[in-house]
């Protein structure tokens, strides 16, 4: 993975982010610009989203940034293994909260977008790099997440099954 793609988006995001604030462009922090663009736009795409945030965008979004930072300085480090069980944490408390396997597709497409938005204005060469970069960690944490959503779904349905099979064996 092209790690220093990756640290080098991020340092050029908040570069560009000071920038832009600076000059009176955006009102908020580097942060805030990123998971204010992300949420904007998932919300906007897949509105049924937004009712699987009870904590709201004050407290779900510094842990989005906070995620996605972690990552890159994990695999940056060579912390895969610490990565991995982080992201098999994170889909266990993703499935508790009702995320669908479809919404992942979703998120990564915003994420894509959210990187697009926000280097408006960079060379876009720059910023396709910055992209496909993004997209192989994103595939990697699904390599990690998907198995443990898949998993939970599986256990789900079976569970549905047999209680659809006890009910209607009730009712004969």
């Amino acid at each position: 993975m092209p790690f220093f793609v990756l640290q080098k988006s991020l340092d050029s995001f908040k570069k560009y982010s000071e920038e832009r604030l600076a000059n009176g462009k955006e009102q908020s922090s580097a942060a805030v610009l990123f998971y204010d663009t992300f949420y904007t736009r998932l919300w906007d795409v897949a509105p049924e989203t937004a009712d699987l945030f009870h904590s709201g965008i004050a407290t779900q979004g510094p842990a989005l940034f906070g995620m996605v930072s972690t990552a890159v300085k994990l695999l940056k480090d060579g912390e895969v293994a610490a990565l991995g069980e982080a992201l098999k944490d994170l889909a266990q408390r993703h499935n508790g909260y009702g995320v669908k396997l479809g919404h992942y597709e979703i998120v990564g497409r915003c994420l894509c977008y959210t990187i697009s938005k926000l280097f408006e204005g960079i060379d876009q060469k720059e910023v396709s790099t910055m992209i496909e970069a993004w997209v192989q960690v994103y595939c990697f944490m699904m390599l990690q997440m998907i198995p443990v959503v898949a998993t939970f779904y599986r256990k789900h349905l079976v569970k549905e099954k047999t209680l659809a099979k006890k009910a209607a064996a009730g009712t004969k």
